[in-house]
């Protein structure tokens, strides 16, 4: 995967494109040609000028009440840890 880790290395456009990646633009669409012979073609982008893409996770709160809910538990067992070892 690439270092984004929302896609593929291999599906992502520059891959596609690529000599031997079986891609080519058509329109505003990348289409990719699968198969042994290359007769089916999938869509695997759509050329846009600007995408929203909404928000699906919140990072910030979620990391927040993460730490909230376990912090507690986790630093009382590292000190325990700790004090054994003294």
């Amino acid at each position: 995967m690439s270092s984004r880790a929302a896609i593929y290395a291999r599906l992502e456009p520059k891959a596609i494109l690529a000599k031997g990646g079986g891609g080519f633009v058509r329109g505003s669409l990348v289409l990719q040609r699968v198969g042994r012979r290359g007769r089916k073609i999938r869509k695997v982008f759509a050329l846009a000028l600007r995408a929203v893409i909404p928000k699906r996770f919140d990072f910030p709160k979620t990391a927040i009440e993460t730490a909230r809910a376990h912090f507690q538990t986790k630093a009382r067992q590292e000190i325990a840890k700790l004090r054994v070892r003294l």
